[in-house]
């Protein structure tokens, strides 16, 4: 929409509907022509130049000012009623134009548009007003169910960040307000779609959030870290705004948490596009860079080219409008849009805010006209510019078959699903050929050999030397895995050498626990060094080839930005400008944690035999040691005496595995209630790991099922509770490194045993959703085994186990391979010493 439009609309609203009813203020009810009396104005007197909503020279570099233009004539009353979709009137007269707005882009046909409400978080029921609004439900907007949807239009949220100013005038009392005003409606209709179908079919045509406000305010240097405060959102009741990592980080972790389960429902997911870098400090880039799916602007990245480098690798999309920017930031001119398109950035032109920087009623074509003649961009500079902002928003439908229309051998197609079939046809013939390359990789199930699949191989019907059956070898053999294992310990253990001796390529042998320390070592440090090294070789390669990258290279270090974004999400506390040593930490980080060996036989077995209370009927207490004898006898050589007095320790009742034992496994009513209670979720305060977790004590206790999860472990496992700790995985990213539970440190304290310094001796921990494995590593061996925490099971353990074993719950790859995973971990005191599990129920 252009001021003319605007213009014409409020002149005909004026002569025509002058009697309508639009403000109700202290109980009077006033016409559109008593309001525009009161200003002395009639509708002959308006004029574009009149209504001062063109953004001019004063607006450069005075954000203030800009924002006064969306009032027009200067008038906030105006602007309430023609350009609010909350108001006395219910939004009618914005909604009428929008949908002008959308039939013209129905007629154009090719016209696809992203347009923004704005979502401020000041009350709680901001969702239904704008949902109706969107529907024209009770009441709103165009009324009689009246939708303003079309398959051109997107909507998309923005967030202002405008906590301070409500906090001054006492609209929210903290920012963890703010975030559950904004997020739990949309947790609740994503849920409960049945209870809020307005909510529901609106969030279905969103395509993703963005959060704005004027970047330049950047009060002091320490609004470089995270949160000069350090206070959770809960705990942030100060009238100071937080700073943009702040906003950034909890927007951002809220979206990924919703979109998890959104996704298991089958439901849309939505995008964080931020304003990031148009003016301020060039951090905001930072933080962007480690959240964002795509960001608006991008001015600063100019300012740090190792930031741009990073941006072209993860091709993160930048929505670029040199138009707006030449009025308030950066004249013409001197924009970064050619470079950053000749560079190979994932850069397109968009439009922002037309009523204020465009004159005619085609501004997108504005843009694009004025920087082919500017910059002499050819035609295929232009074709190449057009598709990168119809991927962001858009459906693969609608790409592919209305706005970029499939090709084949170059030609367009006559009907267009020739060339969908052409695509198709190409598709497979693509697939096949990986799954051919994918199986001349594989090892032989005889030999364990990579070059050849079993029924080519030479040795097939030979017997193995192991179990003495035809169609396989003994390095292979599954019936001696303990001998095996055994055989590559001794070697280990001889000639200071890991079990990792196959070739590349081919999954590694269960490692056995006599190389826990020194061969594990030395391979860690050996796989160190090559990292290192590699890194040290792609630094000199790109230092040496600053024009030029090859295609390899380039897939490598995109591959690595990416995983170096996912991964360095933990260092952006206190971070502020991203750095090559950052990002090759993260790398690190991740290549140490994919190292770990997968859980062996032995810890199979123990695990299967030792922690399920539901194999001895008369209780794990009761566990004759004499049973152990042949599990032991059989595996001799893999244990020390230090590891099977351990291990007593569990079978005396120290550990307790008990599956299904809250709920049954496909009942997801307990995680469902959880995960709505507890929502919005806050950033885990603990290094050595990466969840939302800890949600508020408060929260806690108020929240109905968690209560009821409580009572009934303290129940089954004869435990007062002191603290308890609720941790959210939204996916398979998200992980715990190996540690001790350190009972005195508290949770959450929910009784009055949960106090400093109290003895507690004993963790539960009840998970719900989504199956994640725990792991469990000997301290002193360092032998690895873990099984899976499913929905309803159950995992106990006491003192005497917590400090001979530590725990994990490792990373799955592919991160969205797995769903969200809820994990309440209780601490206390058994009521029974010694007696862990009450087998009475």
């Amino acid at each position: 929409m252009n001021a003319k439009h605007l213009l014409r609309f409020m002149k005909k609203k004026l002569k025509t509907y002058g009697s309508d009813v639009v403000d109700t203020t202290n109980g009077k009810a006033r016409t559109l022509l008593n309001v525009f009396e009161d200003m002395g104005v009639s509708w002959k007197d308006m004029s574009i130049d009149r209504l001062q909503v063109w953004a001019d020279k004063s607006c450069l570099h005075r954000f203030d000012r800009f924002n006064n233009k969306y009032s027009p004539l200067g008038m906030n009353d105006l602007r309430t009623i023609f350009l609010k979709t909350d108001n006395p009137m219910g939004g009618r007269y914005l909604a009428e134009l929008t949908r002008e707005l959308i039939d013209d882009l129905e007629d154009s046909k090719y016209q696809h548009v992203e347009w923004r409400l704005s979502i401020y978080g000041r009350k709680r029921n901001e969702w239904d007003i704008l949902s109706n609004w969107v529907l024209g439900a009770d009441g709103k907007g165009l009324g009689g169910n009246k939708e303003l949807l079309s398959p051109n239009l997107r909507w998309m949220i923005q967030i202002p960040r405008l906590f301070g100013l409500y906090k001054s005038t006492g609209q929210l009392n903290n920012f963890g307000e703010m975030l559950e005003n904004i997020f739990a409606p949309m947790f609740e209709a994503t849920i409960n779609p049945e209870a809020h179908p307005q909510k529901a079919k609106f969030l279905a045509n969103i395509s993703g959030f963005d959060t704005v406000d004027d970047e330049s305010k950047s009060q002091s240097p320490i609004d470089r870290t995270f949160s000069s405060k350090a206070r959770t959102p809960g705990e942030w009741d100060l009238v100071d705004n937080p700073s943009y990592k702040y906003y950034s980080y909890f927007i951002q972790t809220n979206i990924r948490l919703l979109n998890n389960l959104r996704q298991l429902k089958g439901l849309n997911t939505f995008a964080y596009r931020p304003h990031a870098g148009e003016a301020g400090e060039v951090h905001h880039l930072d933080t962007a860079f480690l959240l964002a799916d795509g960001i608006n602007h991008g001015l600063n990245l100019r300012k740090a080219p190792s930031l741009q480098y990073l941006f072209y690798l993860a091709q993160i999309g930048l929505a670029m409008s040199p138009c707006s920017n030449n009025q308030l930031f950066l004249a013409y001119e001197k924009s970064p849009f050619p470079v950053y398109f000749a560079r190979g950035l994932n850069v397109s032109l968009s439009t922002d805010d037309p009523l204020m920087f465009h004159q005619t009623r085609e501004p997108l074509m504005e843009e694009y006209s004025i920087a082919k003649q500017l910059w002499h961009f050819t035609a295929v500079d232009l074709c190449e510019m057009a598709p990168h902002s119809v991927r962001c928003a858009f459906g693969r439908a609608t790409r592919t078959t209305r706005v970029l229309p499939r090709r084949r051998w170059g030609c367009a197609t006559g009907d267009g699903r020739a060339g969908g079939l052409e695509a198709e046809e190409e598709q497979q013939r693509r697939q096949q050929h990986q799954r051919q390359q994918e199986e001349s990789t594989k090892a032989c199930s005889v030999c364990g050999k990579t070059n050849h699949l079993k029924a080519d191989c030479k040795l097939k019907d030979k017997e193995c030397r192991i179990c003495g059956k035809v169609g396989h070898l003994a390095a292979v053999c599954r019936d001696a895995e303990g001998k095996t294992a055994a055989e590559g310990s001794g070697k280990g253990a001889g000639k200071g050498k890991g079990a990792g001796k196959g070739k590349a390529g081919r999954k590694p042998q269960v490692e056995s626990p006599q190389l826990g320390v020194e061969g594990a070592a030395k391979r860690d440090n050996t796989n160190n060094n090559n990292n290192n090294s590699n890194n040290n070789k792609n630094d000199n390669n790109n230092n040496s080839n600053n024009t030029t990258t090859t295609s390899a290279g380039a897939q490598s270090s995109a591959a690595d930005a990416l995983r170096a974004r996912d991964d360095a999400r933990d260092l952006l506390l206190g971070c502020g400008t991203s750095s090559s040593s950052a990002v090759r930490a993260a790398l690190a980080s991740r290549a140490t944690r994919k190292s770990r060996q997968e859980a062996g036989a032995l810890g199979a077995r123990f695990a299967a035999e030792l922690f399920n209370p539901q194999a001895f009927s008369a209780g794990i207490t009761d566990r004759n040691k004499g049973d152990l004898s042949s599990l032991f006898e059989t595996s001799r050589v893999q244990t020390t005496p230090k590891l099977r007095r351990d291990f007593a320790k569990v079978s005396e009742g120290g550990a307790v595995y008990w599956p299904g034992c809250v709920c049954e496994p496909g009942d997801q009513e307990l995680f469902n209630r959880l995960y709505l209670e507890l929502a919005p979720w806050q950033a885990s305060p603990y290094k050595r790991s990466r969840h939302p977790a800890c949600v508020e004590e408060e929260r806690l206790l108020a929240s109905e099922a968690y209560r009821h999860v409580v009572a009934m472990l303290r129940e089954v496992f004869g435990v007062a509770v002191g603290y308890s700790i609720v941790n959210l995985y939204a996916d398979g990213d998200d992980w715990t490194d190996y540690h001790r539970d350190n009972y005195r440190a508290g949770g959450n304290r929910i009784s009055a045993s949960g106090v400093e310094g109290t003895a507690h001796d004993v963790t539960v921990g009840a998970s719900f959703g989504a199956s994640r494995d725990l792991r469990f590593k000997h301290l002193e061996t360092s032998l690895e085994f873990g099984f899976p925490q499913g929905n309803g099971d159950v995992f106990a353990f006491t003192e005497p186990v917590n400090s001979a074993f530590q725990h994990c719950i490792p990373q799955c790859t592919p991160a969205k391979s797995v769903g969200p995973r809820i994990s309440v971990i209780l601490w206390g005191r058994l009521e029974r010493p010694g007696v862990l599990w009450k087998p009475e129920r």
